[in-house]
This record gives structure tokens, sequence and C-alpha cells, in this order.
């Protein structure tokens, strides 16, 4: 079992079982269990479909720990990477496969050397917003911003099963007291490791971090 050092905000366990990449975090209201398939191999073999490489899946288990019924939305999550600050919300699956689907690609303008400031930040709902002090100056008086360039898919009648298949599957909004489980599909630019990648969860059952290992 690995202990995380987590601030004093709240209370989180984190636990890596050996052979994959479960982990596990809770307050005193709710745990969260995840798994993550990131890299095209890991997202076709769950889905059948690598996704361009642009998506990262967050196989996510919500238990309430209350008799108290708990509103979930997939919005409640992010994910953030350690590497480079850049954090976003979960894609509907309309947004992915969907006619319309946005295609994003980042472009820094020039180089900073505070990663938490650098990194773009997705909206779930189509808004791609700058990390914080993505277009200022960093620690060294050098600026830096990052150019997000949008186009849209035109859309395919071949792209229905996929999206069938993620609507299926995705993390379910609903108001539970039982265990909850489904995909969230998170947007990630860049090359990552597993290791860099938290998923957040901040909802009506408080707030709860859990690292990937």
């Amino acid at each position: 079992m690995l202990l995380r050092s987590i601030p004093i905000l709240f209370a989180v366990s984190a636990v890596a079982f050996a052979g994959d990449s479960l982990v596990r975090g809770s307050n005193e209201s709710v745990e969260v269990q995840a798994k993550v398939y990131y890299g095209k191999e890991a997202v076709k073999g769950l889905i059948g479909s690598d996704l361009d490489g642009f998506i990262c899946i967050v196989e996510v288990k919500l238990l309430p720990l209350t008799d108290k019924a708990i509103a979930i939305s997939k919005d409640d999550f992010s994910l953030r990477s350690d590497r480079d600050g850049q954090k976003s919300q979960p894609f509907a699956p309309s947004q992915i496969a969907g006619q319309g689907a946005m295609i994003v690609k980042s472009r820094p303008n020039g180089y900073g050397i505070l990663g938490d400031s650098n990194g773009p930040t997705y909206g779930g709902m189509g808004g791609l917003g700058r990390g914080p002090g993505s277009g200022g100056a960093v620690g060294n008086g050098t600026a830096t911003t990052t150019t997000n360039e949008i186009s849209m898919d035109k859309g395919d009648a071949k792209k229905q099963p996929l999206l069938d298949l993620l609507k299926e599957r995705q993390l379910p909004d609903k108001e539970s007291a039982d265990p909850v489980s489904g995909l969230l599909y998170f947007p990630l630019e860049g090359k990552h490791k597993v290791k860099d990648l938290e998923l957040i969860y901040k909802g009506p059952g408080g707030k709860v971090a859990v690292h990937f290992q």
C-alpha cells in the first residue's frame, strides 16, 4: 500500500494494486475508485478505437459511504497532469465522435519554467481556456502563451456505432445512494506518464483526489 501526502483541506488515501492501475481515495462521504486507460493501444483495447490518441479514458466508480443519495455528474471530475499543469473536464461523447466534434491542437508560443502555468485547460462542454498564467510572465521574466487551434469534424455516419458505445458506457448523471460506475473521456495533449496523472472529484460528496501509479 502506498500512501501519498494530501493537503489537510481534505483527507484522502490512495492505494495502488500490483499488476494494474486501479487507485482509490475517499473522504467521510464518498469513495472514488479509478482505472486509467492512456495511450492508443490501451484506449483501443477498451472501446475498439484509439480516438486518434487525443483522449484519455478513466473508468471510475463512485461509492457513497452514507445512506444519503448523492447527485453524480461527469462534470464533478477533472484530470490534471503534473507534467505540464494541463487540466481538463470530461468531453461528452458527441464532442468526440458526433457530427461537429471538436478537433483541438495546442501550439506553445515560447517556453515557460512553471509547468503548472503553461498547460491548456479544457472544458467539458466545449469550453477551452488557457492555463493560469499561460499568457503572462513566468519566473525568469519571459512570457509564454499557448495557441489552441480548433477545427470541427464534419461528421461521418460510420462513427455512429462508436458514438452509441461512448454514450452507453459513460458515467451516468444520476442521484444514487448505491455505487455508480462508468467511463470518463478526457482530452489530453502531449505525452505524459500515467504517474503524472491525477483524477480530482469535487462534487456534492466533497473533494477527493487520487494519483495514478
